[in-house]
């Protein structure tokens, strides 16, 4: 019987007690016990074979989120983010340990020595008893990730996530070697700089800040837009830095001089989506030959300036609500993808563009993310289908689904690329299930950057 310990109290969890203390078994039987925590920090000892209240122990004042025993001692994990160990008397704690959120879950190790836990906000970790060392095993994000880019210098990866973090990953130890916390405004978009230590990110607020990852601080922040900022690029030379707010205007930083704004762009018609996306400098190209594309009017265009002068280069009319674009790796195509579900291909040759070809039913559902492989010969696609599909740019001009399908995510992606330092990798995002990196086996000596698209005969 609890009696009054019923009352305004939620029992979170329990274990049972560990091993053998008696000889006989039916002596052994009498003396098993049960431990129970509370939402109040209690843990409440019950008899298994009489199921008597033997005895209650104040913890802490937060929440029992789990908690293990053995015949030794009972690690508890709280509300409170700390990870306790108490003999089974629970006079005083042997020792503790502060994690960055609850600690949600708890187990010991058969032979009594380590202690494993995981936190809410998606850290596992081990205590070693021993000599009371504590190594974090794994971070991870706590909801949906957002956006994705890598940052070549630094070698990481770096997302966005709607537990409002930013985090940075070592593409080769696979860690987590930086977390930016944003609690009051939501992160949004990523771009890392191309040759500094330093990324850009908008968020819902409309600001955009730029992040130093060495000292780990905000060395910029500029709030041109009072909308969110949904979508922004550097330059492939570090040169220029360009934002899209949510009623499609741009504003364009000279990234050089502490990103000062030097225009500003504003659409009469919002688009129902914004992008901007840089085209690629190829050797021995001088600055007049880079473009940078952002949305037109009503989103059914994609407008292409020149980086030198502003002025508009081509404006290729889609005749369909455009999701987001990219410029292939060759400088002369335009890769767009639309609400409906389809890649369609123009030649940026005149100034509205030539249409080429289209791709329809490319995933069951949305398009969600596009890249092409540095040497334009692969395409990839994620989709809402939670598929990764790998093209062969070349063939599937004449064969229009000659790709490849591969699974993983068991949620839709949300954006995918090929490691810009090393293509035979690819990295991709879904919405619960985390970053995936992928070896991929494709051809990445050949050269196809010279090679038009199938009908591009002008």
């Amino acid at each position: 019987m609890l009696n009054h310990h019923a009352r305004d109290t939620v029992f979170t969890t329990l274990d049972f007690e560990y091993g053998f203390r008696a000889t006989d078994r039916l002596e052994n039987e009498s003396l098993k016990r049960i431990f129970v925590g509370s939402k109040h920090g209690i843990v409440y000892q019950v008899n298994y074979q009489t199921e008597q209240l033997e005895a209650t122990y104040k913890t802490n004042d937060k929440a029992i989120y789990s908690i293990a025993v053995n015949d030794a001692f009972c690690v508890i994990g709280s509300e409170d983010s700390y990870l306790r160990v108490w003999p089974l008397d629970f006079q005083e704690f042997f020792m503790e340990a502060q994690h960055e959120g609850p600690v949600s879950a708890v187990d010991i190790s058969n032979d009594g020595l380590k202690v494993v836990c995981g936190t809410l906000y998606g850290s596992i970790g081990i205590l070693d008893k021993s000599n009371q060392n504590y190594k974090t095993l794994l971070r991870s994000h706590t909801d949906e990730i957002l956006a994705l880019d890598f940052h070549k210098i630094k070698m990481n990866i770096i997302t966005v996530s709607r537990d409002k973090t930013i985090r940075l990953w070592d593409v080769k130890t696979l860690e987590e070697v930086y977390e930016f916390s944003s609690p009051f405004d939501q992160p949004l978009c990523i771009s890392a700089h191309p040759s500094q230590s330093i990324f850009a990110c908008g968020f819902h607020s409309g600001k955009m800040r730029i992040f130093d990852i060495d000292t780990t601080e905000v060395i910029d922040e500029f709030s041109q837009f009072k909308k969110p900022l949904k979508s922004l690029s550097y330059d492939n030379s570090g040169k220029y830095l360009v934002t899209c707010c949510e009623d499609g205007s741009v504003s364009i930083h000279n990234a050089a001089r502490q990103h000062l704004p030097i225009k500003m762009m504003h659409l009469e018609m919002p688009p129902e989506f914004v992008h901007v996306a840089f085209s690629t400098r190829m050797p021995g190209d001088d600055d007049s030959r880079q473009r940078f594309g952002v949305m037109g009017e009503y989103g059914n265009n994609v407008i292409v300036y020149d980086t030198e002068s502003f002025l508009i280069h081509h404006q290729v009319m889609v005749n369909n609500i455009v999701k987001s674009f990219k410029f292939a790796n060759n400088n002369n195509d335009l890769l767009v993808v639309t609400k409906d579900c389809k890649i369609r291909f123009y030649g940026l040759v005149r100034y509205e563009g030539v249409f080429l070809r289209e791709i329809a039913n490319c995933h069951r559902g949305s398009i969600n993310s596009i890249d092409v492989s540095c040497n334009s010969g692969y395409m990839l696609t994620a989709g809402e289908d939670s598929m990764v599909k790998i093209w062969d740019y070349d063939a599937q001009k004449t064969i229009p689904f000659f790709f490849q399908s591969f699974i993983g995510h068991t949620y839709p992606l949300t954006a995918i690329i090929f490691n810009p330092r090393n293509n035979n990798q690819v990295i991709s995002v879904g919405e619960r299930d985390g970053i995936y990196i992928w070896d991929f086996n494709g051809d990445m000596e050949g050269d196809y950057h010279s090679d038009q698209l199938a009908g591009q005969d002008l």
